[in-house]
């Protein structure tokens, strides 16, 4: 396992080449803050991409029938393993942790 904190400059780029791989993989996305505990925002989704969008200052995360939009990040983390994508987490500005956890994980293209 292999936690990796990416840099804002990467996010763009990072989630650009990750989102190719993406499309049809399933995943769950959880959300986690102090004021709302717990949640699962989604389970077993169909995935599309995710991006990062440096002007409206957000990450989007496209799958089948939503798309799950975090406002104002400040930390992106990616869980990454002999290659392959697990999953990611974005911390936005109130605290909150997103969660994209990959069903299986994703053999990630060489940069």
């Amino acid at each position: 396992m292999s936690l990796i904190t990416l840099q804002k400059a990467d996010w763009q780029a990072y989630f650009d080449r990750v989102s190719k791989s993406l499309e049809n993989q399933r995943a769950n996305i959880e959300v986690t803050g102090l004021k709302l505990g717990d949640q699962l925002a989604a389970s077993q989704v169909v995935m599309h991409g995710v991006s990062h969008d440096p002007h409206d200052d957000t990450v989007n995360v496209f799958v089948k029938g939503l798309t799950h939009r975090i406002a104002r990040p400040l930390q992106v983390h990616v869980d990454e393993e002999n290659g392959l994508l697990k999953s990611a987490e974005v911390v936005d500005a109130d605290g909150v942790h997103h969660i994209l956890q990959l069903v299986e994980p994703l053999r990630l293209p060489a940069p």
